[in-house]
């Protein structure tokens, strides 16, 4: 007993090297073929924990063993006696098995300070997205404004391009204006330089004004003799004056004065378009300058959206990182932590196997290597280490514990900690776990002898007197000591507070300012929305009405056409008899009217009437459908028939935002010449006279039929 109970602490002497850091143990059972593992958190402490001096067994029944050594089996120990297995089981359940020692990995805490971070995150993103909804709206309102400016420089490239035209109307006629109105008198007066008056009546009343003041007035000598040499240089240029004054009269030509005025009239209507194009020209300008403020207005707003945004992202992005930042760390904890205990349980499925066992040691040789290098090369690692076992440490366990935790106890949940036996209390438990052996054997053996007993007296040929086996009382065995409760530390530990982010984040002004304004910027979006659909609507509207104008006036045009048939048609079925009607007595005819008009007038008015009907029935209806084609009007006299000709040609944005435009643009003194009044009136009443002159034609037809009777 004494040299198994120093070969089992030698073991455990041995297999504690005195290491600071927790260790797991994974230790196979007796027998080792059995496979079954046992992990034990906190192994114990070996070498507080001290082994009885002796086991003693002089308390035990040597004749009981030695009887039972035949059913039971027997070990020879150092000492050279036979002792039995029961005793070595003793020994083996006080100290265990040889265990594998593992470096314990403690389970990673969740991070506390994630939360804020991703708070942090979602915050940056959601702003980034009202961002981009802004961004959207405004580019939208920034494509109309575009559209808009758009418009607006074609209406004042039209309005540029006939100022320009009608500048190149109004320049010649400046220039022509200048050569036939005034070239004449001018070159005259220049072939004259010396004259001081123009006419002979300007000459005569300049001197005798300069004589009456030198007869009735007093004046000095000086302006006396300046007013003598005047009278003497005035009365040598009389026959110079009478001659400017008769070659003027003979270049005032009334034709040429007529050129000079219809020059002027026209150099006059041009300049008064001119000056209409120019105000038209100065107000698309005006409306073109509002656009392009808007625009860029609507364009700075956008790119100070653009801006945030990218300031916003930035910050996002950085968020992002420390967030994947702190994930990675905490992944990595954890897939050290489940790594372990893959390792943990591939050292387990070893130990399961036959012959296993090498190579279980030398895979938890390679881990402690490896983990305790770790803890002496990172100095972070190591103090967050002890922290975390610290938190996670549980109660030191003796074998038993941990024999009953591997057999029965679920894997993850902890135990409650417990301090160790003392020299006493192990002491005690080891006598009690003897005594109560002890006594299991001797109950055996009393067994066995009345079961040999009972068999000799049935082999027995005559009754042979058996002795009736009474059952003895047992001794009473020793009372195991129960566990020491769990004594309160002198100086209890303060709970450990919850570990808190480093700083309390708070969301930026501007996202809590976004968040507050997010419903009234989905409102606006919907007004937005609503406004672009009414819009819509009122364009299609538009369309209707423009496409029921367009079919009306077609159905008007139809009827006219088909009245102007029916017109066509009478006229024919008139010329067909009226010519039937003449063909008959055409000698007699021509007698008659000869007589009655004398050479036949009226009837070869009437013919003729009668060959251009005749020739219009041949045309077909369709060529007294089809009017003249009117002579095109210069741009000029359009502008002038119309002056909202450019608003009507512009879009209808431009259009309502254009100035109202002159009234007049044609002196209120021209008056339009009868030729003029004429072509307007035939575009304006084409229609109707087209339909007079078929009637006309239906009379003439008529009048050349009673005629003919």
């Amino acid at each position: 007993a004494r040299t198994l109970e120093a070969q089992l602490f030698s073991a455990s002497t041995q297999a504690d090297r005195g290491s600071s850091f927790p260790m797991m143990e994974v230790e196979p059972q007796i027998p080792p073929t059995s496979g079954e593992l046992e992990v034990v958190s906190e192994p114990q402490d070996l070498s507080r924990t001290k082994l009885p001096d002796a086991v003693d067994v002089s308390e035990m029944d040597t004749d009981a063993l030695e009887e039972s050594e035949g059913a039971t089996g027997s070990t020879t120990n150092s000492l050279g006696g036979t002792r039995h297995a029961d005793a070595l089981a003793v020994h083996a359940v006080e100290r265990g098995p040889r265990r594998l020692w593992l470096v314990r990995v403690p389970k990673p805490p969740e991070v506390t300070a994630l939360a804020a971070l991703e708070q942090e995150l979602a915050a940056y993103t959601q702003q980034v997205k009202l961002l981009n909804e802004s961004a959207s709206v405004k580019k939208v309102a920034r494509d109309d404004a575009r559209k808009d400016t758009q418009a607006a420089r074609e209406a004042y490239r039209l309005c540029r391009d006939a100022y320009n035209a009608c500048m190149e109307v109004v320049t010649p006629l400046r220039e022509a204006a200048r050569g036939s109105a005034g070239a004449g008198p001018r070159r005259l007066r220049e072939s004259y330089p010396e004259l001081e008056v123009w006419s002979v009546a300007e000459l005569d009343e300049r001197l005798a004004g300069m004589e009456y003041r030198l007869q009735h007035e007093s004046v000095p000598l000086a302006e006396e003799k300046r007013l003598v040499a005047g009278l003497k240089r005035l009365a040598g240029q009389r026959a110079r004056v009478a001659e400017y004054e008769a070659a003027a009269g003979a270049a005032r030509d009334p034709a040429l004065l007529a050129d000079a005025a219809r020059a002027r009239a026209a150099l006059a209507e041009a300049e008064e378009e001119a000056r209409a194009l120019r105000e038209e020209r100065a107000a698309q300008k005006e409306v073109l300058d509002g656009f392009w403020e808007a625009e860029r207005a609507v364009d700075a707003e956008v790119e100070a959206i653009l801006a945030e945004r990218r300031r916003l992202k930035e910050l996002q992005d950085e968020a992002y990182a420390r967030v994947s930042e702190v994930r990675r760390a905490h992944r990595e904890r954890k897939d050290a932590y489940y790594s372990s205990r893959r390792h943990s349980t591939g050292v387990r499925a070893l130990l399961r196997e036959p012959g296993g066992v090498e190579k279980a040691r030398a895979m938890c040789g390679e881990q402690v290597d490896r983990q305790l290098a770790v803890l002496r090369d990172n100095d972070d690692y190591r103090a967050e280490y002890l922290t975390l076992i610290e938190q996670q440490r549980g109660r030191p366990s003796t074998w038993e514990e941990g024999e009953e935790a591997g057999n029965g106890a679920r894997r993850g949940h902890s135990r409650q900690p417990s301090l160790p036996l003392t020299e006493e209390e192990t002491k005690e438990r080891a006598q009690g776990t003897i005594a109560a052996v002890l006594e299991q054997a001797r109950s055996r053996v009393v067994d066995l002898k009345h079961a040999a007993a009972a068999a000799t007296a049935a082999a027995a040929p005559h009754p042979v007197a058996v002795e009736v086996a009474v059952p003895v009382a047992p001794a009473e065995p020793r009372a195991m000591p129960k566990k020491a409760p769990r004594a309160e530390p002198a100086h209890p530990e303060p709970e450990r507070a919850a570990p808190e982010p480093e700083s309390a984040f708070e969301l930026p002004a501007a996202v809590a300012a976004r968040a507050r304004c997010e419903t009234a910027a989905a409102e606006a979006d919907r007004a937005a929305e609503a406004e672009r659909q009414r819009a819509a609507r009122a364009e299609a509207e538009k369309k209707k009405a423009r496409r029921a104008e367009k079919a009306k006036r077609g159905a008007e045009r139809a009827r006219a056409a088909a009245a102007a048939a029916e017109m066509s048609a009478a006229a024919a079925a008139t010329v067909a008899s009226a010519a039937a009607a003449a063909a008959a007595p055409a000698p007699a005819l021509a007698e008659e009217g000869a007589a009655a008009g004398g050479e036949g007038g009226v009837t070869y008015e009437a013919a003729q009437g009668a060959t251009a009907v005749a020739g219009e029935a041949e045309a077909g209806p369709g060529a007294a459908e089809a009017p003249a084609p009117a002579p095109a009007a210069p741009a000029g006299a359009r502008r002038k028939a119309n002056p909202a000709i450019l608003a009507t040609n512009a879009p209808l944005s431009v259009a309502k935002a254009m100035v109202a435009k002159p009234a007049a643009r044609r002196p209120a003194a021209a008056r339009k010449s009868l030729v003029k009044t004429l072509r307007s009136f035939y575009r304006e009443n084409e229609m109707a006279m087209v339909l007079a002159l078929i009637g006309l034609i239906v009379a003439a037809v008529a009048y050349m039929s009673l005629t003919a009777a």
